[in-house]
């Protein structure tokens, strides 16, 4: 599948492919683009970025630890409102 077929068939430019390809553009792709792409190499997302277990359980505790700070500073941020309202 050349280039322009690929980017036809997902949806994208060429000129945006090449940029992904290049990794220029993969800060600003979104996870349908992602999962897109997968889908045309009849692969699955893990191959695609070639993640392995190993990797999925390192983010899995990653997300979990971000996950944890946020329900913190929401928790906080409701209490400073509430606190605010009192007075």
């Amino acid at each position: 599948m050349s280039q322009q077929e690929l980017a036809r068939h997902i949806g994208i430019s060429r000129s945006y492919l090449s940029k992904l390809e290049c990794g220029t553009g993969i800060s600003g792709m979104s996870l349908e683009i992602l999962f897109k792409i997968a889908q045309a190499f009849q692969i699955n997302v893990g191959q695609l970025v070639r993640l392995r277990v190993v990797d999925y359980k390192n983010c899995n505790a990653h997300l979990t630890s971000h996950y944890k700070r946020l329900e913190l500073l929401n928790h906080t941020k409701r209490t400073s409102r509430n606190q605010t309202k009192e007075n």
